[in-house]
């Protein structure tokens, strides 16, 4: 079976606990390098790469569209004294990419669990969409509203905040809205 490959430079936005990878084009779009592949390259957080990459699964690449099959890192360039035009522009642009670059999942889970912690009594969904997008407005454009709710989900499914289901009719498929707190003491108050 043949793959059809693109060539992609990126930046290395991110290593896991795990050693793999994420890095980010010019375009924006995010790319998956193994763990393999980083610690044979001995990939760090600012690294330049050229990435021979595929699409991602199916059922990534909502989030994450390429996948690296092949990975070399670029040597570090001669800054030169003085910085031309042409360079100055690949900076803000690689600036931009870092700050344009999607916060990790464990971000999002620390920003919800820190809400919960401050908040006197339980949150609804749709407030803590609101309090996240509130406290990390730069966030707003890598980080949906299904990202958000997604990681209150695995907070719960780790023990580490309370969840409650409300349902306003007996014969529904799932419940009208949930309510998070930090603990279910929480739903009491």
């Amino acid at each position: 079976m043949k793959f059809n490959t693109t060539k992609i430079h990126a930046l290395v936005t991110n290593i896991t606990q795990h050693s793999s990878a994420f890095a980010i084009n010019q375009e924006g779009d995010s790319i998956f390098i193994t763990n393999n592949l980083s610690r044979f390259l001995s990939l760090k957080v600012g690294d330049t790469v050229f990435v021979e990459a595929v699409i991602n699964h199916p059922d990534k690449r909502d989030t994450i569209k390429w996948r690296a099959v092949g990975c070399i890192k670029s040597p570090p360039a001669i800054e030169p004294e003085e910085p031309d035009d042409e360079e100055e522009e690949a900076l803000g642009i690689l600036n931009k990419m870092i700050k344009d670059a999607k916060p990790k999942p464990t971000d999002v889970q620390t920003a919800i669990s820190y809400m919960l912690n401050n908040a006197e009594t339980y949150l609804t969904s749709a407030e803590i969409i609101a309090g996240y997008r509130e406290a990390q407005p730069s966030h707003n454009n890598t980080v949906s509203d299904k990202d958000i709710n997604n990681a209150a989900r695995r907070l719960f499914d780790q023990g580490s905040i309370a969840k409650a289901e409300v349902w306003a009719r007996p014969d529904q498929r799932k419940a009208s809205f949930n309510l998070w707190a930090i603990s279910t003491d929480r739903f009491t108050a």
